[in-house]
């Protein structure tokens, strides 16, 4: 029997779109530029799900869910919202409606769409593929300077309106949700993702089964290895100003085995004075806060029988890049917040290192895919699960217990600095994404799937001095191999051969606008190549012959005029968006973050 679809939306490109879309595929469509229009259709004749905008004038699409919802046939309309602003009251005001779905209308997969319509219209069908909830559908921003295919789009997603509900009001979050997303630039309409030939229901369902299947290996793992809850306790109170040794005693006290673990570390050749400490309050004042935060966070977060081939290789670069960015994030910030900004470095990749444990060895398939179509690690990883990144972030910091002082700004991390959302992230997410590139612009941590971008001058305002910190750098790497022995992690494979071999015989010569500073990770990354030239200026670019030429170089700046101006081919590193700007021809253009795959992927191709 064909199934009828109400769509209401004021906007009548982005409607038609959607209807003409939904008739191919062989729905009954009805559609409503306004909710009185809306209401009055389903008076008429009741339709098997609805897509609802949010945003109308006179009526928005929460008050027609109210407007529906007193009516006796109410369960027999599954309803989409579609919303361009995925704000939090949005999301809690439809969630208490029953409104299970979102998308954001910015830019979504049409065969995503589609999918989301067939499993909410066979509910049955669904609910015995999997225990989890339904997945959100997502959108995906697209590099405005490449195609519109998948692989090259930067996602975020923000938390479901359940979860943010119970963020907020301190409960753990668990429970099937509302999922929402939030897009970091429009693609236009949804016409222009193309057509749907090729397109096989059955086995895009059995994907989707997949994917379902994965993403419920992923979050019992994750809770088997929750933090208990002392743990996340004291984790609180290192991410606090105001925090005291008395109220970390007073969390301590409360687990034996927390207790013995920090009278342990207080006779260690590390603190232990002229006589033994036996009392927990005098171990406490041996060892400090900071020193207890560090040995909790060292709790196994990789088997030691998962390091091994490719895949374990992986797992240890990530954990090692998690230590150096955790020490420069501690070393980077004013001493009252140092314990928050260590945790938040040593947190910040966990989706990642989570998700290649529940992947196993399946990740080397996912990581070959990855540099196959220069897509971001975390994009591959989360695609894996059927999420984008920022949900996935979400999921991972909520399931594994960590405070919500941490999480927080670290979702932020994940959202705006990753995924290019045109917002503040605050002072604590950049100075974790300043810290990542500085670990990769020191060769700590960093593999072929890294997202490098430069570092840019006015990144430093609420840091210490970097010259400073260049003095402390032997200190940091000896802190960091320490931390890395304590964690059980083999010595980090920096892989300098392998690395130049990546680039084969290509010489590279390089130019960055001078609102970017050193030590810059691109650099380090190019200059891994056999024959290898940073310039001073653009014109020094511009004269030299015979290799690939590469700027950094922002949009509508007097320098961005000299490097269009090139007679030669040149790879365009750019943070700000392109817009309507005309690019000579040869010249290729790479949105930063970059991962290092597609930037090598580039350069070869020129």
């Amino acid at each position: 029997m064909t199934k009828t679809i109400l769509v209401v939306d004021d906007q009548q490109m982005f409607r038609d779109s959607i209807v003409d879309v939904l008739k191919l595929r062989g729905y009954t469509v009805m559609d409503a530029d306004s909710v009185p229009l809306a209401l009055a259709a389903v008076a008429k004749s009741v339709p098997d799900l609805a897509l609802v905008d949010i945003c109308m004038p006179d009526y928005d699409g929460i008050e027609f869910l109210r407007m529906i919802n007193v009516r006796s046939d109410r369960t027999k309309i599954p309803v989409i919202l579609m919303t361009a602003q995925p704000k939090r009251e949005y999301l809690e005001e439809a969630a208490k409606l029953g409104v299970r779905d979102f998308v954001v209308k910015s830019s979504f997969s049409v065969q995503e769409l589609v999918l989301r319509i067939e499993m909410r219209l066979a509910p049955e069908e669904s609910a015995q593929a999997s225990p989890a909830p339904a997945a959100p559908l997502v959108a995906g921003a697209a590099n405005d300077s490449a195609s519109l295919a998948p692989s090259r789009a930067r996602s975020t997603a923000s938390s479901s309106a359940s979860t943010i509900a119970a963020a907020s009001a301190g409960v753990p979050s668990g429970a099937p949700s509302v999922g929402a997303s939030a897009a970091g630039s429009s693609i236009g309409p949804i016409s222009t993702m193309g057509p749907l030939s090729g397109y096989d229901p059955q086995e895009a369902l059995a994907h989707k089964r997949k994917k379902i299947a994965s993403r419920v290996r992923l979050f019992r793992n994750i809770e088997a290895r929750a933090l208990p809850g002392p743990v996340t306790e004291i984790l609180e109170l290192a991410s606090s100003m105001t925090a005291s040794l008395v109220q970390l005693e007073t969390v301590v006290r409360r687990d034996p085995v927390l207790s013995a673990r920090v009278l342990s570390l207080a006779n260690s050749a590390a603190h232990r004075g002229a006589t033994l400490v036996g009392q927990l309050d005098e171990a406490l004042r041996n060892v400090g806060i900071d020193s207890v935060v560090e040995m909790i966070s060292m709790i196994p977060l990789v088997e030691r029988d998962a390091l091994q081939g490719k895949h374990g290789r992986d797992l240890a670069g990530i954990w090692w890049h998690c230590l150096a960015t955790a020490v420069l994030c501690d070393r980077l910030a004013p001493g009252h917040v140092r314990s928050g900004a260590y945790l938040a470095g040593l947190f910040h990749d966990l989706p990642l290192l989570f998700g290649l444990q529940a992947l196993g060895e399946e990740w080397n398939e996912c990581r070959q895919k990855a540099i196959d179509e220069g897509t971001a690690p975390s994009e591959a990883v989360s695609e894996a699960f059927g999420m984008v990144p920022g949900q996935l972030a979400q999921e991972v910091y909520a399931r594994y217990r960590i405070p919500e002082s941490i999480a927080g700004p670290l979702r932020d991390y994940h959202n705006i600095c990753l995924g290019r959302q045109p917002r503040e992230p605050g002072e604590l997410p950049r100075r974790v994404d300043a810290a990542h590139n500085l670990a990769v612009a020191l060769g700590w941590g960093w593999n072929d799937l890294a997202e490098v971008r430069p570092l840019s001058q006015d990144e430093g305002r609420s840091w210490r001095d970097f010259e400073r910190l260049a003095l402390e750098l032997p200190q940091i790497e000896d802190e960091i191999a320490k931390l890395g022995a304590l964690a059980g992690l083999p010595e980090p494979d920096r892989g300098v051969n392998e690395e130049r071999d990546l680039w084969g015989e290509v010489g590279i010569a390089y130019w960055r606008d001078p609102r970017w500073r050193s030590p810059d990770p691109v650099e380090h990354v190019l200059s891994r190549a056999k024959r290898f030239d940073a310039y001073d200026s653009p014109e020094s670019l511009l004269k030299i012959q015979g290799v690939r030429k590469v700027a950094a170089v922002e949009p509508e700046s007097g320098n961005w005029k000299t490097i269009m101006a090139s007679p030669d081919p040149i790879l365009v590193l750019h943070k700000a968006s392109l817009g309507n700007l005309a690019s000579p021809p040869g010249f290729r253009f790479l949105r930063l973050p970059v991962p290092v795959c597609l930037l090598r992927e580039t350069i070869n191709l020129m």
